[in-house]
């Protein structure tokens, strides 16, 4: 019965797929502009229809705007990214209206949430040839978070190259999910407690390394679901070549756009 429900869950009889944002928030410049209606959404014949609410006044400065989504396995592993240019019907709604853009979807498989980010260009008065080239705009996006291994993991481990940010989750806690990649099997003997076990953990930093308080919990770290300590573990110990994404955790009293965005670095590091 349970198995059933959590099919449905996802893909319904109708062959429609079922996504659900990772956050209201769009990172780059229209996220000041505009936010994502949090509830679920369909997929129906690769057509995703998403709603936008107006939560300010204005625009970007650039003359091309962009909102993409990008679509995310359970695990938040990016399957599809769809970029939109045409969001002019967006910049004409007043303040808490809302407006639908459609992507199209051609790989929907296995999709179960979606984030998404903005961009914002200007014309260049640079001319390559008898073409006049897009220029980014300073507002373009936002700057992603620097992410620091533990010194135990240098060489053996490295952070898949993405843009990572600071999330509000739906239970309106500051996520982030990070993709490592194993370089080298590593000897875990060290690493890991009496007990076989050891955890990773993090901590948002600002840009000059302090710890953003208002997002730490108060056991001093931001944890994962790997409650057993034994998924990163396994992960250290598997071939070369293996990936893993771990999901961060913060506090979630300080959790508003303006706090996040404080988040520059995430320094990570092993606990047993």
């Amino acid at each position: 019965m349970m198995a059933a429900l959590a099919i449905c869950l996802v893909s319904c009889g109708d062959g429609s797929m079922i996504v659900h944002p990772t956050s209201k928030k769009i990172s780059g410049p229209l996220g000041k502009y505009f936010e994502v209606v949090d509830r679920d959404y369909n997929i129906v014949d690769n057509e995703l229809s998403v709603e936008f609410k107006r939560i300010t006044e204005g625009s970007p400065k650039g003359e091309y705007n962009f909102i993409n989504v990008d679509l995310l396995d359970e695990n938040g592993n990016v399957i599809e990214s769809l970029e939109k240019m045409d969001v002019d019907n967006l910049l004409a709604i007043d303040v808490n209206e809302t407006a639908y853009i459609k992507y199209n979807v051609p790989n929907a498989k296995r999709a179960v949430k979606i984030k998404f980010s903005s961009k914002s260009e200007s014309l260049s008065i640079a001319v390559d040839g008898d073409n006049v080239l897009p220029e980014t705009d300073s507002e373009t996006e936002d700057k992603s978070i620097e992410v620091i291994l533990p010194s135990a993991l240098k060489g053996s481990v490295e952070v898949v190259k993405d843009a990572y940010y600071v999330k509000e989750n739906s239970y309106g806690f500051p996520e982030i999910t990070i993709t490592f990649k194993l370089l080298k099997t590593v000897n875990t003997k060290s690493l890991v407690s009496e007990y076989n076990q050891m955890w990773i953990v993090g901590e948002g930093q600002d840009a000059k390394g302090r710890v953003v308080k208002e997002l730490m919990p108060n056991y001093n770290e931001w944890r994962t679901d790997d409650s057993d300590g034994k998924e990163f573990k396994a992960f250290l110990e598997d071939e070369p070549g293996s990936t893993i994404s771990m999901t961060f955790t913060g506090n979630n009293e300080g959790v508003d756009s303006e706090t996040m965005q404080k988040v520059e670095k995430f320094r990570l590091k092993l606990t047993k």
